[in-house]
């Protein structure tokens, strides 16, 4: 009986107890920081996501608006900068964008 005692119990994998514990514990432990990465991965993307459509939409509302590009077109015309061709070329693509935008923004709002 004596020597029972002196060993160390062994669970059914043939491993001490005391070690088991421990391997639990940094496996949690390694679960737990895996998460912690993947949250803060998500996190960068959902910011990097909202960056992008902040810029996109600033460049948007920043840059000249249909009209009043029309209108420098339509002086640059009337100066004679421009053909009857090109500034009837330009009418017709600004106001097909024109179209195009309103139907877009209309099936959206």
């Amino acid at each position: 009986m004596g020597m029972e005692q002196g060993r160390v119990q062994e669970t059914a994998a043939g491993q001490p107890q005391g070690e088991q514990p421990d391997k639990m514990h940094q496996a949690i432990e390694s679960l737990i920081q895996a998460l912690l990465l993947f949250a803060v991965i998500i996190a960068m993307t959902a910011i990097g996501f909202a960056a992008v459509r902040r810029y996109r939409g600033s460049t948007v509302d920043d840059g000249l608006d249909r009209s009043k590009l029309m209108s420098n077109f339509r002086e640059l015309h009337a100066e004679g900068g421009l053909s009857d061709e090109e500034f009837r070329t330009i009418k017709t693509k600004l106001a097909g964008e024109c179209k195009s935008e309103l139907n877009g923004n209309s099936s959206n709002g």
